[in-house]
Protein backbone atom coordinates (compact mmCIF):
# COMPACT_ATOMS: atom_id res chain seq x y z
CA UNK A 1 0.00 0.00 0.00
CA UNK A 2 2.93 2.36 0.68
CA UNK A 3 4.00 2.06 -2.98
CA UNK A 4 0.83 4.00 -3.84
CA UNK A 5 1.83 7.35 -5.35
CA UNK A 6 -1.01 9.06 -3.46
CA UNK A 7 0.92 8.73 -0.19
CA UNK A 8 3.95 10.40 -1.72
CA UNK A 9 1.91 13.26 -3.18
CA UNK A 10 0.22 13.85 0.19
CA UNK A 11 3.57 13.76 2.01
CA UNK A 12 5.24 16.28 -0.29
CA UNK A 13 2.19 18.57 -0.34
CA UNK A 14 1.36 18.20 -4.05
CA UNK A 15 -2.09 16.70 -3.44
CA UNK A 16 -4.78 19.37 -3.77
CA UNK A 17 -7.33 17.49 -1.64
CA UNK A 18 -5.54 15.53 1.09
CA UNK A 19 -2.99 17.12 3.41
CA UNK A 20 -0.95 16.35 6.49
CA UNK A 21 -0.27 19.95 7.47
CA UNK A 22 -1.78 21.28 10.69
CA UNK A 23 -1.32 23.96 13.32
CA UNK A 24 -0.84 21.16 15.87
CA UNK A 25 2.23 18.96 16.07
CA UNK A 26 1.91 15.46 14.61
CA UNK A 27 1.22 13.77 17.98
CA UNK A 28 -1.60 16.15 18.92
CA UNK A 29 -3.05 15.86 15.43
CA UNK A 30 -2.97 12.05 15.60
CA UNK A 31 -4.66 12.04 19.01
CA UNK A 32 -7.39 14.40 17.79
CA UNK A 33 -7.99 12.25 14.70
CA UNK A 34 -8.17 9.12 16.84
CA UNK A 35 -10.57 10.43 19.48
CA UNK A 36 -12.70 12.62 17.18
CA UNK A 37 -13.07 10.41 14.12
CA UNK A 38 -11.28 7.06 14.03
CA UNK A 39 -12.87 5.69 17.21
CA UNK A 40 -16.40 6.33 15.93
CA UNK A 41 -16.02 5.69 12.21
CA UNK A 42 -13.59 2.79 12.50
CA UNK A 43 -15.00 0.94 15.50
CA UNK A 44 -18.01 2.22 17.47
CA UNK A 45 -20.34 2.70 14.49
CA UNK A 46 -19.60 -0.78 13.10
CA UNK A 47 -22.20 -2.41 15.34
CA UNK A 48 -23.00 -5.43 13.14
CA UNK A 49 -19.32 -6.16 12.54
CA UNK A 50 -18.58 -5.82 16.26
CA UNK A 51 -21.35 -8.26 17.15
CA UNK A 52 -20.14 -10.71 14.50
CA UNK A 53 -16.50 -10.58 15.61
CA UNK A 54 -17.22 -10.93 19.31
CA UNK A 55 -19.74 -13.70 18.60
CA UNK A 56 -17.10 -15.65 16.66
CA UNK A 57 -14.55 -15.00 19.41
CA UNK A 58 -16.97 -16.26 22.08
CA UNK A 59 -17.64 -19.47 20.16
CA UNK A 60 -13.89 -19.90 19.62
CA UNK A 61 -13.22 -19.31 23.31
CA UNK A 62 -15.69 -21.90 24.57
CA UNK A 63 -14.39 -24.46 22.09
CA UNK A 64 -10.67 -24.06 22.95
CA UNK A 65 -10.47 -22.84 26.56
CA UNK A 66 -9.94 -26.33 27.98
CA UNK A 67 -6.85 -26.73 25.78
CA UNK A 68 -5.14 -23.67 27.25
CA UNK A 69 -2.66 -23.34 30.08
CA UNK A 70 -3.77 -21.59 33.27
CA UNK A 71 -2.07 -18.28 32.37
CA UNK A 72 -3.39 -18.35 28.81
CA UNK A 73 -6.89 -19.13 30.09
CA UNK A 74 -6.83 -16.09 32.42
CA UNK A 75 -5.54 -13.84 29.62
CA UNK A 76 -8.17 -15.18 27.24
CA UNK A 77 -10.98 -14.69 29.74
CA UNK A 78 -9.95 -11.09 30.42
CA UNK A 79 -9.70 -10.45 26.67
CA UNK A 80 -13.19 -11.85 26.07
CA UNK A 81 -14.67 -9.77 28.90
CA UNK A 82 -13.06 -6.60 27.48
CA UNK A 83 -14.41 -7.35 24.00
CA UNK A 84 -17.91 -8.05 25.30
CA UNK A 85 -17.80 -4.81 27.32
CA UNK A 86 -16.74 -2.87 24.22
CA UNK A 87 -19.55 -4.34 22.12
CA UNK A 88 -21.99 -3.39 24.89
CA UNK A 89 -20.73 0.19 24.73
CA UNK A 90 -21.01 0.12 20.92
CA UNK A 91 -24.57 -1.20 21.20
CA UNK A 92 -25.61 1.50 23.68
CA UNK A 93 -24.09 4.30 21.61
CA UNK A 94 -25.73 3.09 18.38
CA UNK A 95 -29.14 1.89 19.54
CA UNK A 96 -29.66 4.36 22.37
CA UNK A 97 -27.92 7.17 20.44
CA UNK A 98 -27.25 9.24 23.57
CA UNK A 99 -25.62 12.64 23.39
CA UNK A 100 -21.97 11.89 24.07
CA UNK A 101 -20.45 14.41 26.46
CA UNK A 102 -17.16 15.98 25.42
CA UNK A 103 -15.25 14.18 28.18
CA UNK A 104 -16.93 10.83 27.42
CA UNK A 105 -15.27 10.56 24.04
CA UNK A 106 -11.93 10.04 25.77
CA UNK A 107 -13.35 7.18 27.83
CA UNK A 108 -14.78 5.62 24.65
CA UNK A 109 -11.41 6.10 22.94
CA UNK A 110 -9.60 4.33 25.77
CA UNK A 111 -12.19 1.53 25.68
CA UNK A 112 -11.54 1.15 21.94
CA UNK A 113 -7.81 0.92 22.59
CA UNK A 114 -8.44 -1.76 25.22
CA UNK A 115 -10.62 -3.65 22.71
CA UNK A 116 -7.86 -3.64 20.09
CA UNK A 117 -5.29 -4.83 22.64
CA UNK A 118 -7.66 -7.54 23.88
CA UNK A 119 -8.18 -8.76 20.32
CA UNK A 120 -4.40 -9.03 19.79
CA UNK A 121 -3.92 -10.95 23.05
CA UNK A 122 -6.82 -13.26 22.21
CA UNK A 123 -5.28 -14.18 18.84
CA UNK A 124 -1.89 -14.79 20.44
CA UNK A 125 -3.18 -17.22 23.10
CA UNK A 126 -5.30 -19.32 20.70
CA UNK A 127 -4.06 -22.94 20.57
CA UNK A 128 -3.97 -23.04 16.77
CA UNK A 129 -1.12 -23.94 14.43
CA UNK A 130 1.50 -21.21 14.22
CA UNK A 131 0.95 -20.45 10.53
CA UNK A 132 -2.78 -20.05 11.18
CA UNK A 133 -2.17 -17.64 14.08
CA UNK A 134 0.38 -15.67 12.08
CA UNK A 135 -2.13 -15.31 9.25
CA UNK A 136 -4.80 -13.92 11.62
CA UNK A 137 -2.35 -11.54 13.31
CA UNK A 138 -1.15 -10.42 9.86
CA UNK A 139 -4.75 -9.62 8.83
CA UNK A 140 -5.26 -7.61 12.03
CA UNK A 141 -1.93 -5.85 11.51
CA UNK A 142 -2.90 -5.03 7.92
CA UNK A 143 -6.06 -3.41 9.23
CA UNK A 144 -3.92 -1.25 11.49
CA UNK A 145 -1.69 -0.27 8.56
CA UNK A 146 -4.76 0.87 6.63
CA UNK A 147 -5.98 3.01 9.52
CA UNK A 148 -2.57 4.42 10.54
CA UNK A 149 -2.28 7.05 7.73
CA UNK A 150 -5.65 8.45 8.78
CA UNK A 151 -4.06 9.64 12.03
CA UNK A 152 -2.27 12.42 10.14
CA UNK A 153 -4.06 12.79 6.78
CA UNK A 154 -7.06 15.08 6.34
CA UNK A 155 -9.87 15.03 5.48
CA UNK A 156 -11.10 11.64 6.72
CA UNK A 157 -14.65 10.30 6.62
CA UNK A 158 -16.68 7.10 6.67
CA UNK A 159 -15.54 5.91 3.23
CA UNK A 160 -11.91 5.84 4.42
CA UNK A 161 -12.77 2.89 6.64
CA UNK A 162 -14.21 0.58 3.99
CA UNK A 163 -10.99 -1.38 3.47
CA UNK A 164 -10.35 -1.86 7.24
CA UNK A 165 -13.99 -2.98 7.59
CA UNK A 166 -13.48 -5.64 4.90
CA UNK A 167 -10.25 -6.82 6.53
CA UNK A 168 -11.92 -7.21 9.93
CA UNK A 169 -14.73 -9.16 8.25
CA UNK A 170 -12.05 -11.34 6.64
CA UNK A 171 -10.47 -11.89 10.06
CA UNK A 172 -13.82 -13.04 11.45
CA UNK A 173 -14.21 -15.51 8.59
CA UNK A 174 -10.71 -16.86 9.24
CA UNK A 175 -11.65 -17.45 12.87
CA UNK A 176 -14.83 -19.19 11.75
CA UNK A 177 -12.87 -21.42 9.35
CA UNK A 178 -10.81 -22.62 12.33
CA UNK A 179 -13.89 -24.16 13.98
CA UNK A 180 -14.06 -27.95 13.94
CA UNK A 181 -16.92 -29.58 12.08
CA UNK A 182 -18.94 -30.22 15.24
CA UNK A 183 -18.92 -26.54 16.17
CA UNK A 184 -19.73 -25.53 12.59
CA UNK A 185 -22.80 -27.76 12.57
CA UNK A 186 -23.99 -26.15 15.81
CA UNK A 187 -23.56 -22.75 14.18
CA UNK A 188 -25.69 -23.65 11.16
CA UNK A 189 -28.96 -22.70 12.88
CA UNK A 190 -27.48 -19.38 13.95
CA UNK A 191 -26.22 -18.85 10.40
CA UNK A 192 -29.70 -19.40 8.98
CA UNK A 193 -31.18 -16.93 11.47
CA UNK A 194 -28.42 -14.43 10.62
CA UNK A 195 -29.16 -14.88 6.89
CA UNK A 196 -32.87 -14.19 7.42
CA UNK A 197 -32.01 -11.14 9.53
CA UNK A 198 -29.63 -9.92 6.82
CA UNK A 199 -32.32 -10.31 4.15
CA UNK A 200 -34.80 -8.34 6.26
CA UNK A 201 -32.15 -5.64 6.72
CA UNK A 202 -31.47 -5.63 2.97
CA UNK A 203 -35.17 -5.13 2.21
CA UNK A 204 -35.27 -2.32 4.76
CA UNK A 205 -32.30 -0.58 3.11
CA UNK A 206 -33.83 -1.06 -0.34
CA UNK A 207 -36.90 0.78 0.94
CA UNK A 208 -34.83 3.56 2.52
CA UNK A 209 -32.58 4.19 -0.47
CA UNK A 210 -35.36 3.57 -2.98
CA UNK A 211 -37.39 6.30 -1.29
CA UNK A 212 -34.40 8.63 -1.23
CA UNK A 213 -33.69 7.99 -4.92
CA UNK A 214 -37.30 8.68 -5.99
CA UNK A 215 -37.54 11.85 -3.90
CA UNK A 216 -34.20 13.12 -5.15
CA UNK A 217 -35.25 12.52 -8.77
CA UNK A 218 -38.50 14.42 -8.17
CA UNK A 219 -36.84 17.37 -6.45
CA UNK A 220 -34.18 17.71 -9.15
CA UNK A 221 -36.79 17.51 -11.91
CA UNK A 222 -38.91 20.17 -10.20
CA UNK A 223 -35.87 22.43 -9.64
CA UNK A 224 -34.76 22.15 -13.29
CA UNK A 225 -38.29 22.81 -14.54
CA UNK A 226 -38.68 25.91 -12.34
CA UNK A 227 -35.26 27.19 -13.45
CA UNK A 228 -36.12 26.72 -17.16
CA UNK A 229 -39.41 28.58 -16.59
CA UNK A 230 -37.46 31.63 -15.42
CA UNK A 231 -37.95 31.36 -11.65
CA UNK A 232 -35.44 33.49 -9.74
CA UNK A 233 -35.88 31.39 -6.57
CA UNK A 234 -36.42 27.64 -6.67
CA UNK A 235 -37.44 25.46 -3.75
CA UNK A 236 -35.55 22.24 -3.10
CA UNK A 237 -37.00 19.76 -0.62
CA UNK A 238 -34.91 18.08 2.04
CA UNK A 239 -34.36 14.39 1.35
CA UNK A 240 -36.15 11.92 3.63
CA UNK A 241 -33.94 9.70 5.82
CA UNK A 242 -31.10 12.16 5.31
CA UNK A 243 -29.05 10.44 8.02
CA UNK A 244 -28.45 7.74 5.40
CA UNK A 245 -27.01 10.18 2.85
CA UNK A 246 -23.76 12.13 2.95
CA UNK A 247 -24.34 15.90 2.79
CA UNK A 248 -27.90 15.71 1.48
CA UNK A 249 -28.89 19.25 2.50
CA UNK A 250 -28.56 22.29 0.22
CA UNK A 251 -28.84 24.84 3.01
CA UNK A 252 -25.22 26.02 2.78
CA UNK A 253 -23.64 28.14 0.06
CA UNK A 254 -21.17 25.47 -1.07
CA UNK A 255 -23.87 22.79 -1.52
CA UNK A 256 -26.21 25.20 -3.30
CA UNK A 257 -23.41 26.04 -5.74
CA UNK A 258 -22.60 22.36 -6.31
CA UNK A 259 -26.28 21.47 -6.72
CA UNK A 260 -26.62 24.05 -9.50
CA UNK A 261 -23.38 22.96 -11.18
CA UNK A 262 -24.20 19.26 -11.04
CA UNK A 263 -27.76 19.60 -12.32
CA UNK A 264 -27.00 22.33 -14.88
CA UNK A 265 -29.02 25.08 -13.23
CA UNK A 266 -28.16 28.72 -13.90
CA UNK A 267 -25.80 30.19 -11.29
CA UNK A 268 -27.97 33.28 -10.83
CA UNK A 269 -30.92 31.22 -9.56
CA UNK A 270 -31.33 31.25 -5.79
CA UNK A 271 -32.11 28.04 -3.87
CA UNK A 272 -34.39 27.82 -0.88
CA UNK A 273 -34.44 24.55 1.05
CA UNK A 274 -37.87 23.45 2.35
CA UNK A 275 -38.90 20.51 4.60
CA UNK A 276 -39.50 17.14 2.96
CA UNK A 277 -43.07 16.48 1.86
CA UNK A 278 -42.50 12.70 1.64
CA UNK A 279 -45.35 10.84 3.40
CA UNK A 280 -44.41 7.22 2.74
Amino acid sequence: MFSNSVYRSVANGSDNYRTISSEDNIIIKALKAYFNTIVNEGFINNLILNLFLVGVCLITWFSVKNRLSKKAKVSGLISILVMVAFVSVSLMLNVGNPTVLYTLKYAVGLATGAYILAFIIFLIILPFEMNQKIKMIFILGSTGCMIAPLLIVTPIGSRCFFAPYVMMLYLGMELYSAFDETVKKKCERVSRAALITALVGLIYLFYIYGTISICNHERVKAAQTDARNGAEIIQVEELPYKNYVWCSDVDKKIWKRRFKLFYDIDKSVKIEQIPSQQKW
